[in-house]
């Protein structure tokens, strides 16, 4: 790939929900004198991209390739870094032919625009992970983002996010923001009287997105060997999605008076890419450790499903575990006064986290669960 760079700037698109993100950068980037790029792998974001005047270049499958892919990249190095492979969507020798082939296709269309800048959310799906692999290979500077848990914030690092970030590495930076405790005051009363679930928290309903999103699907079918795997995955998953909520007919006023003392554990979202890529312990296996805490320390458990699980299979499950101790509400229920009436609040990567700290909520034990959940559910 030649080496000599203009000013370009690439951005990775791989869904309808990030190519409404990022788009929002468009003028600003105009102004500034940026071409910018749109690549992705989705046929609806080539789609609306062309329709609104946007350059957007558009990865083709084998149908329109004759060329025959051979994996250039070891398994072993897929292993906890793709997101599509933990969760069984891609198997690892797929996923290597795959990137390979897009790698070559980031070459291509590197050579004709010559980028000197990536933008890239999360690089955990397939998709991203291939952009940044790429763009580290060819030493082309990257931003990856990732919205927060906090409404109107959001992440970006020349790294990546979560544990893979240069935050995480080098928390000394997060040392040199200063603020004053007048400015935090005001700013964790805002917070408290105007919090409301992020948006990336939602599970949308909208007929045009669900049929946008099959569209994709059957898409991305193309660069698969294993079709009918495949299909037969998404139609569970989508089944179980969108089917009617297991515990809506639970789904009652709870007297937290009734349920003290207790144990709050806020559940993650099951597919969340923390807790299968950077997670040396499972959503299984910290519900396992705080169902024993409580129980050892004769407390009840409150376990509380977070609003953006989409897997009925997860909530089948919890419901098999409840009984006279051990509470599940779901996801429509206000977490404020859970914490505050909470004993303790156990955590595996939520926002609750940071919510049991500004509630003063005691801290004193922190510890690793994972060796210590052995029993199953």
């Amino acid at each position: 790939m030649e080496t000599v760079r203009g000013k370009c700037i690439f951005i990775f698109v791989e869904s309808d929900l990030r190519w409404k993100f990022f788009t929002r950068f468009h003028k600003t980037l105009d102004v500034f004198g940026y071409e910018v790029v749109y690549v992705t792998n989705c046929l609806t974001v080539w789609i609306r991209g062309k329709l609104e005047g946007y350059n957007v270049i558009l990865s083709k499958f084998k149908l329109f390739d004759k060329k025959i892919y051979k994996a250039n990249i070891q398994t072993k190095s897929i292993k906890k870094e793709i997101l599509d492979v933990e969760i069984g969507d891609v198997n690892a020798d797929e996923a290597a032919i795959i990137l390979t082939k897009w790698n070559d296709f980031f070459c291509s269309t590197a050579n004709k625009y010559k980028p000197r800048v990536c933008f890239i959310y999360n690089g955990t799906s397939i998709f991203t992970y291939a952009a940044k692999k790429w763009a580290q290979n060819y030493k082309i500077k990257s931003l990856f983002f990732e919205l927060a848990n906090i409404d109107g914030k959001m992440f970006v690092d020349p790294w990546g996010t979560n544990a893979k970030s240069k935050a995480y590495a080098d928390d000394v930076l997060l040392d040199t923001y200063k603020m004053g405790k007048e400015d935090f005051d005001t700013w964790l009363n805002n917070y408290r009287n105007h919090k409301k679930n992020v948006k990336q928290a939602l599970v949308s309903r909208k007929i045009s997105n669900i049929f946008f999103y099959a569209i994709n699907k059957i898409w991305f079918l193309g660069y698969l060997k294993r079709k009918r795997a495949y299909v037969n995955k998404e139609l569970k998953r989508f089944i179980y999605r969108y089917k009617k909520d297991l515990f809506k007919k639970d789904n009652k006023v709870i007297k937290l008076d009734s349920l003290k003392p207790y144990y709050l554990f806020p559940m993650q979202v099951s597919i969340d890419s923390q807790i299968l890529l950077n997670s040396d312990v499972s959503l299984e296996r910290a519900i396992i450790y705080a169902r024993e805490k409580a129980k050892k320390n004769n407390v009840n458990l409150l376990i509380k499903l977070h609003p953006a699980e989409r897997d009925n299979r997860i909530k089948a499950q919890l419901e098999k575990i409840q009984s006279d101790s051990i509470f599940v509400v779901d996801k429509e229920c206000s977490i404020d006064d859970f914490i505050d009436n909470a004993e303790k609040i156990i955590t595996i990567n939520s926002t609750v986290g940071l919510e049991a700290i500004l509630h003063d909520k005691d801290r004193s034990e922190e510890r690793r669960v994972g060796k210590e959940c052995r029993s199953r559910w």
